[in-house]
């Protein structure tokens, strides 16, 4: 039964666990950042979970993290 189904037949109390379908990727606070963001690009998830010692931390999102890395591009041009 699919998840909308579900919800109509049970008139809308379906618990969220079953609208998960896949485990995104999770990465640590100290995953490179280039790495991540390739992770993110490639994957199928528009965010990446940042998970401590089974705590999540943290959200990243591309657009956000494209921009960081090119500020850091540019700060190490400067010296």
């Amino acid at each position: 039964m699919t998840l909308i189904a579900a919800m109509h037949y049970q008139k809308g109390h379906e618990p969220l666990r079953n609208a998960i379908v896949h485990q995104p990727p999770v990465v640590a606070p100290t995953a490179d950042a280039n790495e991540a963001y390739m992770t993110l690009l490639t994957g199928q998830w528009p965010l990446l979970p940042v998970v401590e010692h089974g705590r999540l931390v943290g959200v990243l999102e591309a657009e956000n993290l494209a921009e960081y890395l090119m500020v850091r591009e540019a700060r190490s041009r400067k010296g």
